[in-house]
């Protein structure tokens, strides 16, 4: 099980390395360079320094919810395909001598667990950036063991109930860690919110919105378009029997043709629903690195 997990974690960890990390690294010295200009104003200071300080919040806030953006239409469609493609990319990858067909069944399951939690483990590469730019350590570490703890109570649960049930405990580890790390961005981005980091309108007669009309927007497009790239991929899919029999190279083939069609197809849609890469610049202020 051990081995199951750990192949598992891998597949999860390459989009979260490639993108999540990248993208909170990117972000990481505006964001400082911002907080820094974010100082409080003296009660005398002219309507020009008022404005700079209110622009360098709103373009801190800004900064926050493009990463955000960044990680869902990436993090979205790569949960799904990683749910839907699990047991072939594992036969294509792994399922050659010391590996069985049973073992790769086991790890199919739990990548499927550890891929509901890969929003999540990008939104805290991200979210933590926030706290970290605003000099504030104590707050994520804090969320880091409250998520710890829940984990291992999640563990607990869902080990028992999974091994007891369906002999796939292994899988209770997977989903238990998924859950906390769920838990873990909700207190994150509460954290921001409550430091008025997050919060999308100044108005107070109007409600606070998490995240933007924009975003929902985005997201509802993200959902019609991951919606018909798994269309596309179920029909795509060949029987297991071929990832079966089929050699390296045959199975390669095979996975490259259905993962690039899906892509293609989740691009279209999303292009037909008005998203452009344009949307999804760098904001001016990381461009500039001012």
């Amino acid at each position: 099980s051990v081995s199951w997990l750990y192949y598992s974690d891998r597949l999860v960890e390459l989009p979260l390395g490639v993108f999540g990390i990248a993208i909170a690294t990117v972000i990481l010295p505006s964001l400082s360079r911002l907080q820094l200009q974010n100082i409080p104003i003296p009660s005398d200071a002219d309507g020009s320094e008022q404005g700079h300080f209110l622009a360098s919040a709103t373009q801190f806030r800004d900064t926050l919810e493009w990463a955000l953006r960044a990680i869902t239409i990436v993090a979205i469609p790569a949960t799904a395909a990683l749910w839907l493609l699990a047991t072939p990319i594992l036969f294509t990858l792994f399922q050659y001598q010391a590996m069985t067909p049973a073992d790769v069944g086991m790890a199919a399951v739990s990548l499927q667990a550890y891929s509901l939690g890969l929003m999540a483990f990008m939104a805290i590469k991200v979210l933590a950036t926030g706290f970290f730019a605003r000099q504030d350590m104590k707050t994520p570490v804090k969320v880091g063991i409250i998520a710890m703890i829940a984990n291992m109570v999640f563990n607990l649960i869902f080990v028992y109930l999974l091994h007891y049930h369906y002999q796939l405990g292994h899988v209770g580890l997977a989903l238990a860690t998924s859950l906390s790390a769920w838990l873990n961005a909700a207190l994150l981005y509460r954290g921001l919110m409550k430091n008025d980091v997050l919060l999308m309108s100044a108005n107070l007669d109007k409600p606070v919105r998490l995240l933007s009309e924009d975003y929902w927007r985005l997201l509802l497009k993200i959902t019609l378009a991951v919606g018909f790239m798994l269309f596309v991929l179920s029909q795509l899919l060949p029987t297991e029997q071929l990832w079966l029999t089929a050699d390296w190279l045959t199975r390669s083939a095979y996975l490259a043709v259905i993962i690039i069609s899906g892509f293609i197809s989740y691009c279209i849609v999303l292009w037909l629903t008005g998203v452009r890469i344009a949307d999804f610049r760098l904001p001016a202020v990381v461009e500039r690195g001012d």
